[in-house]
């Protein structure tokens, strides 16, 4: 039986390793992808609303919906949805030693490493 897991890094490696950011998909063409998070103009309330849910015991299971529809505003519909998808890029390999943390995807509970 194979089961989903959740993979939890610490952010010590945004210090360390050669990384990009993307803001929304970044296997899209039309995505802009920079070394300066700061050229992105990423919207962090945003951001910080998609946390879904967890602790130090599970992993995220549930994330937040939008309730904003593409038809009520399109501009701020495109801009949740870009900064929802937006992505971090290592260039070469993100070594196991920054893991903290890994977590069944269907339960949250957390699996010994």
């Amino acid at each position: 039986m194979h089961h989903l897991i959740w993979l939890r890094f610490s952010l010590d490696f945004l210090k360390t390793e050669e990384v990009y950011f993307s803001k929304g998909n970044a296997a899209s063409s039309n995505v802009p992808i920079s070394s300066e998070l700061a050229e992105l103009d990423i919207d962090w309330k945003i951001m910080n609303s998609f946390q879904g849910l967890h602790t130090d015991d599970k992993g995220p299971v549930n994330y937040p919906s939008s309730f904003l529809k593409e038809d009520d505003d399109p501009v701020a519909f495109r801009e949740t949805k870009e900064t929802w998808n937006s992505e971090v890029l290592v260039a070469n390999h993100l070594s196991l030693s920054y893991c903290n943390g890994m977590y069944d995807a269907r339960s949250g509970v957390k699996i010994p490493l």
